[in-house]
């Protein structure tokens, strides 16, 4: 089936959920993704954050309802008011590698109910490192519920190789909300994760660090400051005791696990991505870890560490994914309507994955 109309591109995360045309240059509505049930009606998005008994559906990359996950994405064709049968669809996968069920269900779901005339499923990963003009490189996520390290080889990610920690977004939040709340400051989580956005960096070295205080005021008036706090809670991403290991060493020990005659080509390709990944001084100082990390190890034939901090990298699985939908190979990684109906879901399995 020929489809002239742009394709559609979804990013659906833990925490937002981004849809937009392909060929733009930024997704053309964010969303949380979340849904409510009020009465009869389940509101998606930005209505269900609004309401109580609120619902994420996209927990560690697994989705909890897939009736819910349908609701969203038909939110996401509403906000771009258009029909989901008159576009070629691209969707991710927040984290590697999916469940087998749940790329047949995702397939089910898009041309059964949805009726899209064809769909290309793949990783936000590989589209992060598509949206930087590379297919060769090692994916830094550090999102809001997980940071993750993808070594991808030629746009492929490099099967048991990927790594990951729980110290993320969310957890930064936490850590800030529960040291307000030991100081007698009760805010919430929103509040808490408003002042980390606004105010949160990465020391280079911390025993150099002589920061201002910064004061905030909280909705009931009182007002607190922070100092130290403003890096030394980022400081987990490097210096964590948790039994994922902190960032550097994801990174090291992911591309040390790889084909050796790759390393170069990973540890000269290091490309972050995610919203946490924004943190002021993040780049420089994962770069200065990996090279330190790499030289007590004394690797061989290691050449050095380039980590790149793209400006759209908060979005760049998004972005990826619109570059990856206008060009003009795009219609081959479909699969279609029609194969869908001879071949069946499992054909998710041969076609992207």
């Amino acid at each position: 089936m020929e489809c002239s109309a742009a394709a559609v591109v979804f990013d659906v995360g833990s925490s937002l959920t981004r849809v937009g045309f392909a060929s733009s240059s930024a997704p053309a509505s964010v969303f949380p993704t979340l849904t409510s049930r009020v009465d009869d009606d389940l509101l998606v998005g930005m209505e269900a954050a609004t309401c109580g008994g609120l619902k994420k559906h996209v927990i560690n990359g697994t989705v909890s309802s897939w009736d819910s996950m349908e609701k969203i994405w038909l939110h996401g064709f509403n906000e771009l008011k258009t029909e989901p049968e008159n576009h070629r669809f691209l969707l991710d996968f927040p984290y590697y590698p999916c469940i087998r069920r749940d790329k047949e269900k995702t397939a089910q779901l898009l041309f059964e109910n949805l009726n899209v005339p064809a769909a290309h499923l793949t990783y936000q990963s590989v589209l992060s490192l598509h949206s930087y003009g590379r297919l060769t490189g090692v994916v830094v996520h550090s999102g809001f519920s997980e940071t993750q390290v993808y070594p991808i080889y030629e746009g492929h990610i490099l099967p048991t190789m990927t790594r990951g920690s729980f110290i993320a977004g969310q957890y930064l939040t936490y850590t800030l909300q529960d040291l307000l709340r030991r100081k007698g400051y009760n805010c919430s989580y929103d509040e808490a994760n408003a002042i980390k956005e606004k105010s949160f960096y990465v020391a280079q070295a911390t025993s150099n660090e002589t920061p201002t205080e910064d004061t905030f005021t909280l909705p009931d008036g009182r007002s607190f400051g922070l100092a130290e706090e403003k890096y030394l809670i980022a400081e987990e991403l490097f210096t964590s005791s948790n039994e994922n290991g902190v960032i550097q060493d994801l990174v090291v020990g992911t591309t040390c696990r790889c084909d050796p005659r790759l390393r170069r080509d990973l540890f000269q390709n290091v490309i972050l991505s995610g919203g946490n990944s924004l943190l002021p001084g993040f780049a420089p100082r994962l770069e200065r870890e990996v090279a330190k990390s790499c030289g007590d190890a004394q690797l061989q034939n290691y050449e050095g560490t380039k980590v790149a901090a793209p400006p759209n990298r908060g979005i760049s699985a998004w972005v990826g994914g619109s570059v990856l939908a206008s060009s003009s190979g795009f219609s081959d990684m479909c699969m279609t309507l029609e194969e869908y109906n001879e071949y069946g879901p499992g054909l998710v399995h041969t076609k992207f994955f």
